[in-house]
């Protein structure tokens, strides 16, 4: 009887062992998956209509210039909606609770950043001053941080959510992404910004009000792709793009590495997709995409190309045209791909107010000899909190 126990027992006890073996197999192998779609996964179902924030400008402020905080322009907007979009407004100074209710609802985000600078340049390469008040731009820098947390967040959960930077814009998420609340020191000093050459996250490039070509690099990206191999030769000797914007990351600068490799400080990883050249300086980053996060960045402005005239120096060509057409839709397409709904229909664009240029000049500034200070190239645009006189 003995024996026979025994042999009882033993077959039960390799059974269970071999039980624990295939389940700790089976966790190792779940782990590695979700570990892979962290930030890429994206649903089976596509959006038809997506709803894209935008996060608002501040107003360049002067004497008397009281009557509202932010804008948006007009051709943001459409560059967006031609492709089947939607738009909602993100204020920039708005409660955090409220800006996390309109995330929510929203399927991508784009921004076009903002700079603390003393002048702009006319038609003339004439100095115009400009400035934005430094609390209004300290608000926009912690907005901006706190919603790429938000969205670096989805995309670390499974919900595919893709970034956008514009302009000065990408710079902004670039450093967000990199150094957080390291990069506002440096960006915010106003010292630097004009007189010296080179800060420790960026460099002067000035890039202001000129057309551009698109040089892409040797690397595959998804914009890459989305031209054949001759539009890209004629897109890098032709000036297609239009950018306004002083400073850049030139390409062999040493803070380059915090970027482009993975440190303590940069769990992130950027890729360079193209570069450009500015009235000073090396080649700068013009377009780049982060390796772990659906984040883009592009040092121009594509949505002027197709809807603003105001100005004579920005390039309307049909090649122009049709990368800025190619462009809107692969960032719609991969807004397409969230997981979020709309849920309240007054939060788009179209519940706003829309001002032309001349007519909000002079709700903005009374006084007749400031009105050069407001000059900008957008012919229409929507101003949020607007106190009419």
């Amino acid at each position: 009887m003995t024996q026979s126990k025994k042999k009882e027992t033993k077959p039960k006890r390799q059974n269970y062992k071999s039980k624990i073996t295939k389940k700790k197999r089976k966790t190792t192998i779940v782990k590695k998956k979700i570990y892979s779609a962290v930030s890429l996964y994206a649903g089976d179902k596509l959006n038809p209509s997506p709803v894209i924030g935008m996060l608002t400008l501040p107003v360049e402020y002067g004497k008397g210039m009281v009557h509202s905080h932010s804008y948006l322009p007009q051709s943001c907007v459409k560059w967006i909606e031609q492709c089947g979009a939607r738009v909602c407004p993100i204020q920039y100074d708005l409660p955090r609770n409220v800006t996390i209710g309109l995330l929510e609802q929203c399927n991508g985000l784009v921004t076009f950043g903002t700079t603390l600078s003393f002048f702009d340049l006319d038609e003339n390469d004439k100095e115009i001053p400009l400035a934005i008040e430094f609390r209004h731009y300290k608000t926009f820098i912690r907005t901006l941080d706190f919603i790429y947390l938000y969205i670096a967040s989805q995309n670390m959960k499974g919900n595919y959510y893709p970034i956008l930077g514009l302009g000065e814009g990408a710079q902004m998420l670039a450093m967000a992404a990199t150094f957080g609340r390291e990069r506002a020191v440096s960006r915010i000093n106003k010292d630097d910004l004009i007189e010296q050459e080179q800060q420790d996250n960026l460099s002067r490039v000035n890039a202001q009000k000129m057309g551009v070509p698109i040089k892409f690099t040797s690397r595959k990206s998804w914009v890459k792709k989305l031209f054949t191999s001759g539009e890209r030769r004629r897109m890098a000797k032709e000036k297609i793009m239009f950018t306004n914007h002083l400073l850049g990351f030139l390409v062999k600068a040493p803070y380059m590495k915090n970027f482009t490799q993975k440190t303590k400080t940069s769990p992130t990883i950027m890729q360079i997709d193209s570069v450009a050249k500015g009235k000073k300086g090396g080649d700068y980053v013009q377009m780049f995409s982060f390796k772990h996060l659906p984040l883009f960045g592009w040092e121009f402005l594509p949505q002027i190309i197709q809807f603003e005239w105001r100005r004579s120096f920005v390039p309307h060509t049909k090649l122009s045209e049709m990368v800025s057409r190619k462009l809107a839709h692969f960032f719609v397409d991969q807004c397409r791909r969230n997981l979020n709904n709309l849920v309240n229909h007054k939060i788009l664009i179209y519940n706003y107010t829309l001002y032309g240029a001349l007519h909000m000049r002079k709700i903005l500034n009374p006084h007749e000899s400031n009105y050069k200070y407001f000059e900008k190239p957008w012919e229409n645009s929507y101003y949020f909190n607007v106190v009419k006189r």
